[in-house]
């Protein structure tokens, strides 16, 4: 199966877009939200900011996991 394309966005078209956390109104150069403080992602077609992916979050979670399943072998499995 061929991978759908979304069609391409022209910038020019919209003037704001809004926040898909807090829906407030942001310019569409805007990076953060002004309310909530988020980070935002450029524009989609819809006229919404594209939310962004927190690497970090899940390299954290995925850390904290390791590090449980490793004390639960220690204490309990050997």
């Amino acid at each position: 199966m061929a991978k759908k394309k979304k069609p391409k966005v022209d910038l020019k078209t919209f003037t704001v877009k809004k926040c898909p956390y807090c829906y407030s109104h942001l310019t569409v150069n805007a990076n953060r939200c002004d309310r909530c403080g988020k980070r935002v992602g450029p524009v989609e077609s819809s006229g919404w900011a594209k939310k962004t992916v927190d690497w970090k979050a899940y390299i954290t979670a995925a850390a904290a996991v390791t590090l449980f399943l490793v004390y639960f072998w220690w204490a309990f499995m050997r």
